[in-house]
């Protein structure tokens, strides 16, 4: 999905995606289609081929925190098939729900073909340094629960 994908692009939003996907650049590889040039514009083409070049080399060094930081996080599920060996998979329990007053109890983790637990008291200090190997991860909550605490 990553390669179909043009709005991790700066100034590419979502119709000028969908303008690109109707001119038949439905993949970054597919991008020189003729009538691709002629609704984008020359310069504008140029642009974007560049930018492409870009992320294919950022792809090509399995950068996965490159298209992290410029991906809207909706679609941060784009970067799966591509990093799907270096995902992580968290879920978090906790005393409550504030991340400034609760403390976290448990972190699962499933990588690798493995899961992990860390337990509070007995080994969830080691959470940081095993999760810091994987540059993808995934939470069923992350942005407005897991990754606050």
């Amino acid at each position: 999905m990553l390669q179909h994908t043009y709005i991790h692009l700066p100034g590419v939003g979502r119709l000028t995606e969908a303008r690109l996907w109707r001119a038949g650049a439905r993949h970054w590889d597919s991008l020189e289609l003729p009538e691709t040039g002629e609704r984008l514009g020359a310069k504008q083409l140029e642009w974007v081929s560049g930018a492409i070049e870009e992320s294919r080399r950022a792809l090509r060094q399995r950068d996965a925190a490159y298209f992290w930081s410029r991906l809207p996080s909706s679609d941060h599920w784009r970067l799966y098939e591509e990093f799907a060996d270096r995902a992580a998979y968290v879920d978090i329990e906790t005393t409550g729900l504030s991340a400034s007053s609760d403390e976290i109890t448990v972190i699962v983790l499933r990588a690798g073909g493995k899961t992990q637990t860390f337990v509070r008291g007995r080994n969830l200090d080691r959470f940081p340094s095993v999760v810091s190997r994987y540059p993808l991860l995934v939470t069923f909550n992350g942005a407005s629960f897991d990754l606050p605490f």
